[in-house]
């Protein structure tokens, strides 16, 4: 498969988005993944007459949150799409938010649009979502395996359990009963 990059202007892929979610997570997305990639394959094209597909490199994320949610830029990125996008040729585009949500306002001219919003919609391709490695706030090492306060007598499991771990350093069993603030 063949694919041309169809010419955005430079305004339509900002390097940057003005808030990332999650708030550690790399300004980085699906839609710039895809598009370095392209840049080095087989793939890309030069021409639009070699090209099967025509791709439209919109960073729509970023113009999304860049752009008051979308709304400062609805006149303009329509006007883009109009100028590049021909409905006779089969064109696709990606976007990691959900662009239908953004429809009422575009005619996106029957794009396909691979989409990490998991929707079911004519046109609609589902891809996963990137995102950074989370970060996990340091928790001291765990003392206990497994730890058990109450009434060991109640019933036969918990017997049979204090009986089993009783000599476990690694596992602490309690026969108290404290009362429900001694866990708040």
């Amino acid at each position: 498969m063949k694919i041309y990059s169809l010419p955005v202007q430079a305004e339509f892929q900002p390097s940057k988005q003005n808030y990332r979610s999650p708030t550690h997570g790399r300004d980085w997305g699906v839609i710039q993944d895809f598009h370095q990639w392209l840049q080095t394959s087989e793939h890309l094209v030069s021409s639009q007459h070699e090209a099967d597909w025509d791709y439209l490199p919109i960073f729509w994320n970023r113009l999304f949150i860049n752009w008051n949610w979308g709304k400062d830029g609805i006149d303009k990125i329509q006007q883009e799409i109009s100028r590049l996008v021909s409905r006779d040729r089969p064109t696709f585009t990606i976007c990691q938010y959900d662009i239908n949500y953004m429809q009422p306002f575009f005619d996106l001219c029957d794009m396909v649009m691979f989409i990490a919003s998991r929707q079911d919609k004519k046109n609609c391709i589902d891809i996963p979502l990137l995102c950074s490695e989370h970060k996990y706030e340091s928790r001291p090492p765990k003392k206990y395996l497994a730890s058990f306060v109450g009434n060991v007598e109640i019933d036969g499991h918990r017997v049979q359990m204090n009986n089993r771990f009783v000599d476990r350093r690694d596992i602490y069993i309690e026969q108290a009963n404290h009362g429900p603030k001694y866990f708040v």
